[in-house]
């Protein structure tokens, strides 16, 4: 069964864990306890500082969810990035 099918299956059976990471090494340590991993733009405030999410670019949002991405051997993984039209790149 796909990591898709398997969370789906949960609805209105039991609940769901999701734990944001920002690296391979905590998505390591949380994949064994969550269902879902979060990759969110708060990475902007909670690893770079940034006064606003709106300065997280594509590129970084890519490169950290590589690095969780090869830290996820169960867990379904999520980008979350909400204001893709004010990327710095003209990528999105």
């Amino acid at each position: 069964m796909s990591k898709i099918k398997k969370f789906i299956a949960k609805k209105n059976k039991s609940k769901i864990v999701s734990l944001t990471a920002y690296s391979k090494n905590i998505a390591s340590i949380l994949d064994n306890y969550c269902d879902l991993i979060l990759v969110g733009d708060s990475l902007g405030s909670v690893l770079y500082n940034y006064k606003s999410t709106r300065e997280v670019t594509l590129s970084t949002m890519i490169e950290h969810s590589k690095s969780v991405r090869m830290g996820i051997k169960k867990s379904l993984m999520i980008l979350s990035q909400i204001k893709l039209s004010n990327l710095k790149e003209k990528k999105s």
